[in-house]
């Protein structure tokens, strides 16, 4: 478990064999603004890599969060989603943390429920998840 936070390795041990961890990575494009190809005037995109912390090898895909929840991260998660819909894609955070960057505070959970991306509370939460999905 070499490499991961306390709350990863907490989370690896909870998930068992068949999970991997931070070795499959995705594409995510974004548009880059006020910015167009010269010959042809398509919209330019960024592309970025993104590896999660865990993958079954198949279709399950899980983000762990152990405290902060950064607008940054919550834009990369929202268009991961958004680009790959044929994966299952969870966040797992530590606690309910408060949002501090949104105007009306919500919890991640109810971030997640306003951005319609699953997210769990605790390893309990996490295992209920999968057992649901799989």
């Amino acid at each position: 478990m070499a490499g991961m936070r306390k709350f990863e390795a907490m989370v690896a041990k909870a998930l068992g064999p068949g999970w991997v961890f931070e070795e499959q990575s995705f594409e995510i494009k974004t548009k880059v603004r006020g910015q167009v190809c010269l010959e042809c005037g398509c919209p330019m995109y960024r592309i970025a890599v993104y590896t999660p912390d865990f993958t079954d090898g198949n279709s399950t895909v899980i983000e762990v969060k152990g405290g902060s929840f950064k607008p940054v991260d919550q834009a990369r998660y929202k268009r991961f989603v958004k680009q790959h819909p044929e994966l299952k894609y969870v966040i797992c955070f530590r606690s309910n943390i408060k949002l501090r960057n949104l105007k009306d505070r919500p919890t991640v959970k109810q971030w997640g429920e306003m951005n319609n991306i699953p997210v769990v509370v605790g390893i309990e939460e996490l295992k209920e998840f999968i057992a649901c999905t799989t």
